[in-house]
């Protein structure tokens, strides 16, 4: 076997995966040791060239940016730093701390952008209560923070950390300051049990409160200046980006949740049920029809209706799909915004049916 075939191999890390969600550790330690196993000879890594397994084109571009490497750096296909990532895992449920942590100095050999391995490691030392070690690896990560996903989370981190801390107004602004970069219900957990703990349960703060505690206190705040600039850098990179437009979408998307610049094209997730969404601070969109359109969306022939509400005007626009194909799309010329349906999902109960479209600003 080598690389170039090494597709069949990864596969089995899916199987790992499930058998970790079915809490069989035993089983999916052997598939993943098996693996490890496998795959690690493959690997070159020497004085003048490093093979690593970068999950996305954003993580390679970056890394060389900005760590200039010396070596000639290959992104190979493969999962090694996952494999390594799921053991520590495994490790951390096992209540086998120092494991864990070999694990994840493993892993980062192989990948030194897995964000997923360094909060696997602030789980680690979660375990542990070992706070001092959890702050300093929030400091780790930050550095390495392209999504919002991952600075959302780095934003929970330290949550924790002064929650612990008992040092609650911090711990709130950063669980609060996290929801603009992920809806997350742990993050609202943790916000209503401050207020239980503080015994205020309408207390409050702004946003530009949370910043002002954020600068007293040394937390950075928004995602790391320098990686959003790579990555717009990356927009314009042919060689890397080539005309692969779904790669291009996901960077763009990934701006735009960082930056909230409407600039670049974003995903607009609207759940049908209630029919409303921020597309930015300046803009929401909200269905005409939705009660009907929720009827009929599954039949072959439908329109859907909306409104583009901004701070100066409102703008009308539809989407009229038939035989399960955009016969036609319409909105008013004079709209700042363009939108593209993705899809429409619908679950069998209605709950969680929701509808994806691309937003952009229109092109002058």
């Amino acid at each position: 076997m080598d690389l170039s075939n090494i597709e069949q191999e990864n596969e089995k890390l899916l199987i790992a995966s499930k058998l970790i969600n079915a809490k069989n550790f035993a089983k999916a330690k052997t598939i993943l040791e098996e693996y490890i196993m496998k795959v690690t000879p493959l690997i070159k890594q020497d004085s003048k060239e490093e093979d690593l397994c970068f999950s996305n084109v954003g993580e390679f571009y970056v890394y060389i940016q900005k760590f200039k490497p010396k070596k000639n750096i290959i992104w190979v296909n493969c999962k090694l730093d996952i494999a390594y990532q799921w053991l520590a895992y495994i490790a951390n449920e096992e209540q086998k701390f120092k494991e864990a942590l070999d694990y994840i100095k493993k892993g980062l050999i192989y990948n030194p952008m897995n964000t997923d391995l360094y909060y696997e490691k602030i789980e680690t030392y979660k375990f542990q209560k070992d706070w001092d070690n959890l702050y300093k690896v929030t400091d780790e990560v930050y550095p390495l923070i392209l999504t919002s996903r991952d600075l959302a989370k780095y934003y929970r981190a330290l949550g924790y950390y002064f929650i612990e801390k008992g040092i609650f107004e911090v711990a709130y602004a950063l669980y609060m300051f996290s929801l603009e970069y992920d809806e997350s219900i742990v993050a609202k957990k943790e916000i209503n049990y401050i207020r239980e703990t503080i015994n205020n349960p309408q207390f409050n703060m702004t946003l530009p409160d949370a910043i002002t505690i954020f600068l007293k206190n040394n937390i950075n705040v928004g995602a790391p200046k320098e990686n959003v600039q790579f990555l717009k850098k990356l927009l314009n990179e042919e060689s890397l980006i080539k005309n692969d437009e779904e790669t291009k979408f996901d960077i763009e998307e990934n701006l735009f949740r960082l930056t909230n610049d409407d600039t670049y094209f974003h995903s607009l997730f609207l759940d049908l049920d209630i029919g409303k969404e921020e597309i930015s601070e300046e803009a929401t969109l909200r269905l005409l029809n939705k009660d009907k359109f929720m009827k009929n969306m599954l039949s072959n022939d439908y329109q859907l209706e909306y409104i583009i509400d901004t701070k100066e005007n409102s703008y009308k626009g539809f989407i009229h799909i038939a035989d399960d194909d955009i016969q036609e799309e319409g909105l008013d010329k004079d709209c700042p915004y363009k939108i593209e349906l993705v899809g429409i999902f619908s679950s069998d109960n209605r709950e969680h049916s929701f509808i994806e479209f691309k937003i952009a600003n229109r092109e002058e």
